[in-house]
Order: structure tokens, then sequence, then C-alpha cells
């Protein structure tokens, strides 16, 4: 079909040797939008291209007027007609790409904010308050994990006593992995940060606040339709532990990955549903495993 539109219109342009200006500039326009795909496409509108020019400064730069076509300009016309439907077109590789790169025009910043901020909270365990002092300075990343040494004291730390790094570990679902997740955002944000720190705004690209976190994720609990008026941010932390120990998760496990100093916290306020159910059974699964697969 394309052909056929090439043909057609190369073809009622050369049918005679006075054509309006506006009529060979598109032409013009067909030939160079096709020259990646054809073989010497270039250097085949050049005499087109250069009369054209010459007649519009002639008519001053009036597309409307009359243009003589010279005989070299039919020729490249003609050349046209009879290529362009030829199967020498340059090859199209369908190989595996050696580099991926992320346009920023279709980069939803927003979106991909919401979502990294989601798998931290789920996948860490962690107060809203310390995942927004993730920094990058202080970021170790491999292939499987990346961890995150935290350079002060958080809300039950003492001095003497920092808290512990923060591990993310790659999940086997592209989609729900935080490792992959992290490194797409950080690399579609590196020309627009203005911070080190890991979270920032889609907006001023500096550091979030503890309140804009938590509004981030209220956001992603409205938009799953969840009701605010019984859960709130801080619900993360509670639905991934109760997830993780349903799962059969150690109690130290859960208690190490949410920085927990005493068992009763967590038997306190998120414990009693699932001691309800009659217990579980312990496992050796990854804490992420067990969050993101239930």
């Amino acid at each position: 079909m394309k052909n056929s539109r090439y043909r057609g219109r190369a073809g009622y342009r050369n049918q005679r040797g006075r054509r309006y200006l506006r009529e060979v500039s598109s032409l013009i326009g067909l030939f160079t939008s096709a020259s990646c795909a054809v073989l010497l496409a270039p250097i085949f509108h050049r005499y087109l291209d250069i009369e054209k020019t010459l007649a519009l400064s002639n008519n001053n730069d009036n597309y409307d007027g009359i243009m003589s076509l010279s005989e070299n300009s039919k020729n490249e016309i003609l050349w046209w007609i009879k290529n362009v439907a030829r199967n020498e077109g340059k090859s199209i590789s369908f190989g595996t790409p050696t580099e991926n790169f992320i346009s920023i025009g279709n980069f939803k910043s927003q979106d991909v904010n919401f979502k990294i901020a989601t798998l931290l909270a789920l996948t860490t365990a962690q107060r809203a308050q310390t995942l927004t002092k993730l920094n990058l300075n202080y970021m170790d990343t491999s292939s499987k994990t990346v961890v995150f040494t935290m350079n002060c004291l958080q809300k039950t730390d003492r001095t003497g006593r920092i808290n512990q790094n923060i591990t993310l570990d790659a999940y086997k679902k592209k989609e729900l992995c935080p490792v992959y997740t992290l490194k797409y955002y950080l690399k579609a944000t590196k020309k627009l940060r203005k911070d080190d720190y890991l979270l920032v705004s889609f907006r001023t690209w500096r550091k979030i606040s503890t309140s804009t976190l938590a509004r981030w994720l209220k956001i992603v609990l409205t938009s799953s339709g969840i009701d605010l008026t019984k859960f709130q941010a801080h619900s993360f932390r509670g639905a991934s532990t109760s997830a993780a120990f349903s799962a059969g998760i150690t109690l130290d496990t859960i208690m190490k990955t949410a920085n927990w100093k005493s068992a009763k916290t967590f038997k306190k306020f998120y414990l009693r549903e699932v001691e309800a159910k009659g217990g579980v059974k312990t496992c050796k699964k990854k804490f992420i495993n067990a969050v993101l697969s239930v």
C-alpha cells in the first residue's frame, strides 16, 4: 500500500513539466521520509530539492507559485517510481538490542515514582521516614540486589546504634521486581534529579518529605479501590509483615526486616488476625518472595 502511494504521487507529479511549489515540496518530504529504508535514496532528490529552493526564492516564498521541472528532476522522480517498490531496502535487524534507551518524552514519572515507592514500602517493611532517607551515595548494586547503608539515626535508634542496612532483592517477575524498577527509575531520572536521595519529587526533582511519600502511598491505595477510612500509608508496613508471617517467614526475619526491637510491637498490632486463623508453619522463603507472591 505504501509503495503504491509513493509511486502514485510521484507519477502524478512527473506527468507535467510545471508544478505548484507546494506539490513539489510535499513530494520531497515524502522522499525524505522514506530515505532511511531505500538504498541510495539520499542522492536521488538533490536536483529536485535545489530547484525547489531556487523557485521558492523567485516566487517570494509563495508555495502557490509555479516551478518548472528540469530533466534531472524528472529523472530523479522516475528513479523513485522504479525503485521504491523493489525489495532492495535496507535490512531491519530484529536481534537482541545492545542497549536499551528510555525516552523521557514517554516517561510517566508520576507513575514510576508511585510504583517504586509502593515496592519499597512492601518489600522492606520500613517506615516512610526511613524510605525518604535512602541515599544514592550509600547504595551498592549488583544484578540481584541493591543495598542501602543508613547513615543517620531512625525513629527507634539511639546514639551508638545505627539502623541496619536495607536490602532489596530481585524478584522473578520483572513488573514486580524492586531491583529492576529502581534501576529503571534511576536511569530515567538521571538527567532530571537535583538530589542524591533516591526518592525525588516529579515536579522539583528534589528529595521528598515523609508526608509526600505518605500521600503517594495513599494515592496507590485509592487507585486500588482500598478504603482510606480503614487503611493509611502506614498500613503497607503491617500488610507486608503480616503477609510474610502468613507465608511462613520466621518472626526473627520479620523483626530484622522491619527493624523492630521487640516482638511485642508486631504481635500487638499485626499478628492477631493471623493467629486467629490457627497459626502458620515456618519456611525458608525470602521476605520479598513471601510478600509479592500473595
